[in-house]
């Protein structure tokens, strides 16, 4: 300390004197910055009350994270007002003051914005509704009456008066000798600098340290957040900023408007002829949340579910839900590559698989792999024109497979050699359900090494730890949900040892060197499947566990082969989808178009599942799935039983074709029909619709809304 002292002054920062007025200056610049990291955190105890999650749970969400960063904006105060009063000559007292009141505030607004729209008062909220703050005093002053939050005005209150009171910086400035000016100049912006190079290092400390993580309601601070949105270019893991502005302009009069639409797609028939009026999808009455609903179990239907699957028909099932990272459908199913590049998992799938050939996932936007495990858990399209919602928005309110399966008693397991926290992976699915984590170093402490690329630790020896931890989790005696994603096949491609391409495969595709990247680490992921299932199929829980075969998402990797821009297209978003049992009976190829978001009620009628809802996915196995959609810009493109409808030419005007002909991503001629522009606006509606529900947190009804209505597993 005395070294410190020693530098300052010589530096020219810090004048002479006494022990005793130095202590008491330090106790005037100290208090109040404590005070109000005080009142801050105060604010914290009631947002963690408001998200409603416990003490465990929030700290596993990035709480302490959120504590950190509290702290980080009590810097700002100093920061401004020792810059002013370094050019302006402001007063420090006063300025601090209010920038601190400001401070405060925004942490107010937004635990009472949380509390009741249950989002986060993100910044394209305050630009687009400040106006409101004059009409919505009412209800906050309702919400604002807590001890906890009376405590916090009164903490803020002292600390505001202390700084006045004690005038902490508001000593009298030295008379500087004519010509001298410029040195008291030259001292006020030193202490700026260093001021702000201080509130740098706190800024950028959990960056250096943990990486770059996602921001929520909890592991941040509002006032971090709203610069972080205004100074970054690309908001949220790369999505373009222009959807910040949109929703900020569209209106929202009914907030169950959102829930309504999204309830047309759940219920959409194909059957009827394309240009029926969208005015007479059933949607139910203004002002009801009629997605939100109650599931009951239907045992009849789960018994011949079981039977279809060999599983036993009563007790428990144990559920691996596989997710393939960038495995695509193309190479799985192609005539010609599927046997060089998949044989053994063709084998499999042949020989013990329910399976979907044209499965479709919507996530071909940044943090693909949460965009499709969102669907694939929670039944619902990801945020297609918005930030993904495990990154943005993880207290959404949704019901997911993990909070289905822990409300039935089963263990619920997340496993993966990545880390957990990557975009906010951790933070979603454990406020949704999920209590148990297993990420890279956690493998690594039992054993698994090996690696491939620079994403995590190589698949093989991780699958074989996934079975390993399936018959530990289950020895107790409880049921087991898994949500597993392999790494090995993730970008960048490159060859891996144990994916060398056959010799035909490596001629035919000469000339096309990134592809053959990509098919080297296909042709490995093959054989760690194989591996895999084999180990699973000889293990003791394998007469009780089926497994969910789906990938997170495609790949847009272009083929050697020729293909359309209706062939591409079809490319970039088919993923397996599968369901396998050790003992199937009857494997099956079903050639019905289905969806990611079908997976969560075939599952809820395998095992009995019953609950709240909010899914807008149906089962897969009781007759067709959902239609596929996506809007890339202002262009919509899907996909039904009947029509697939994608942008093609050089003006990328929408082209439909009739797909009951063939399968769209094989067949190069298929007979065009013309476009439906109803049915095209009533997509580009489900999108929109889907947005706003995910960003206004509208997928189901806040607490003490009417309840759900009740409807049998699956629908």
């Amino acid at each position: 300390m005395a070294a410190l002292l020693a530098v300052l002054r010589r530096s020219g920062l810090l004048t002479e004197v006494s022990h005793a007025r130095l202590a008491r200056r330090a106790v005037g610049y100290l208090l109040p910055p404590l005070l109000l990291f005080a009142a801050l955190l105060l604010l914290r105890r009631e947002l963690l009350q408001a998200v409603n999650v416990t003490e465990e749970q929030a700290i596993a969400s990035g709480l302490r994270r959120g504590y950190y960063f509290d702290f980080l904006v009590v810097w700002f105060p100093i920061v401004v007002a020792q810059t002013l009063w370094a050019l302006v000559s402001a007063p420090r007292r006063v300025v601090w003051s209010l920038v601190a009141f400001l401070v405060w505030f925004a942490n107010l607004a937004n635990l009472l914005h949380y509390r009741f729209f249950g989002t986060r008062l993100d910044w394209w909220i305050v630009s687009a509704h400040w106006d409101d703050f004059f009409t919505v005093q009412d209800s906050a002053a309702q919400l604002g009456l807590s001890p906890l939050i009376g405590a916090s005005i009164a903490t803020l209150v002292v600390a505001i008066g202390t700084a006045l009171w004690r005038r902490p910086w508001d000593h009298p400035r030295p008379v500087a000798p004519r010509g001298r000016w410029w040195s008291w100049r030259t001292r006020r912006l030193g202490w700026a600098l260093l001021v702000l190079a201080a509130c740098f290092v706190v800024w950028r400390t959990p960056r250096w340290i943990l990486g770059r993580r996602s921001s929520d309601v909890l592991s941040d601070n509002i006032v971090r957040v709203w610069i972080s949105q205004n100074t970054s270019q690309n908001l949220h893991a790369g999505v373009d900023r222009r959807w910040y502005d949109e929703v900020a302009g569209e209106p929202l009069d009914d907030r169950t408007r959102p829930n309504r639409l999204l309830l047309r797609y759940q219920r959409f028939d194909d059957s009827q002829p394309p240009e029926l009026p969208l005015d007479l999808f059933p949607v139910g009455a203004e002002g009801e949340w009629l997605l939100a609903r109650e599931l009951v179990p239907d045992a009849e239907l789960t018994r011949a579910r079981r039977a279809q699957l060999g599983l036993p028909a009563e007790g428990p099932v144990n559920v691996i839900l596989l997710f393939l990272e960038s495995v695509r459908a193309f190479e799985l199913y192609h005539p010609e590559l599927g046997p060089q590049v998949f044989p053994r998992l063709r084998a499999l799938l042949d020989g013990h698989a329910l399976q979907f050939r044209q499965a479709y996932s919507s996530s071909f936007t940044a943090g693909q792999t949460v965009r499709g495990q969102f669907s694939t858990l929670c039944s619902m399209l990801p945020n297609i024109t918005g930030a993904a919602t495990y990154i943005a928005h993880s207290t959404l309110r949704v019901q997911c497979l993990m909070s289905a399966f822990q409300r039935v008693g089963y263990t619920t397991a997340w496993m993966n050699t990545h880390r957990s926290h990557y975009h906010g992976k951790r933070t979603f699915e454990t406020l949704h359900g999920t209590a148990l984590f297993f990420e890279g170093k956690d493998f690594r402490a039992r054993g698994v090494t090996e690696r491939k690329g620079t994403w995590g630790l190589a698949d093989a020896p991780f699958l074989r730890e996934v079975v390993t931890l399936a018959e530990e989790l289950t020895a107790p005696g409880k049921p087991l949900f898994a949500n597993v994603l392999t790494i090995s096949a993730h970008h960048p491609y490159s060859y891996v040892a144990g994916g060398e391409l056959p010799a035909a495969l490596e001629q035919a595709t000469r000339g096309h060197e990134y592809y053959r990247q990509y098919l080297s680490r296909l042709i490995y992921e093959d054989s760690a499947l194989a591996e895999f299932f084999a180990r699973l199929f000889e293990s003791p829980v394998a007469e009780r566990t089926v497994v969910a075969l789906v990938a997170d998402h495609s790949s847009p990797v272009p083929p050697h082969l020729q293909v359309n821009a209706r062939q591409l297209e079809e490319i970039r978003f088919r993923v397996p989808f599968a369901f396998i049992t050790r003992d199937l009976p009857q494997p099956a190829v079903i050639d019905t178009p289905v969806h990611q978001v079908d997976m969560a009620p075939a599952l809820a009628n395998i095992v009995g599942l019953a609950g709240p809802i909010t899914w807008v996915g149906r089962d897969p196995l009781a007759g067709g799935g959902s239609p596929w959609v996506y809007q890339r810009g202002d262009q919509v493109m899907y996909r039904t039983a009947r029509r697939g409808c994608y942008p093609e030419g050089a003006g990328r005007a929408l082209s439909c074709w009739d797909v009951s002909a063939g399968d769209p991503m094989y067949a190069a001629e298929l007979p065009s029909v013309p476009v439906d522009e109803k049915l095209t606006d009533f997509f580009r509606e489900v999108v929109r619709a889907n947005r706003l529900a995910i960003v206004h947190n509208l997928v189901e009804p806040p607490p003490g809304t009417a309840g759900r209505a009740a409807r049998p597993a699956g629908r």
